[in-house]
């Protein structure tokens, strides 16, 4: 059985770290934690969890909803 708080509090900072415009890997300009977080939470809403992987195609579909929350 899958630890779906784990998973999302993981996929959660796994985003964070990679789009956060301080310090992310792949930085975009105002993407702070909490329109990040935002972001995630509307991606997770949007899906039944059971498809979603938590993966870098996951965090590509993240990267969308981010863009039209900038």
């Amino acid at each position: 059985m899958k630890n779906y708080p784990k998973l999302i509090k993981d996929f959660t900072n796994y985003c964070i770290n990679y789009y956060n415009y301080e310090s992310g890997i792949f930085a975009i300009d105002f993407a702070s934690e909490e329109k990040i977080t935002l972001a995630v939470e509307r991606y997770l809403e949007s899906k039944s969890l059971a498809t979603i992987y938590f993966d870098s195609f996951d965090r590509e579909q993240v990267k969308k909803i981010l863009k039209h929350l900038i």
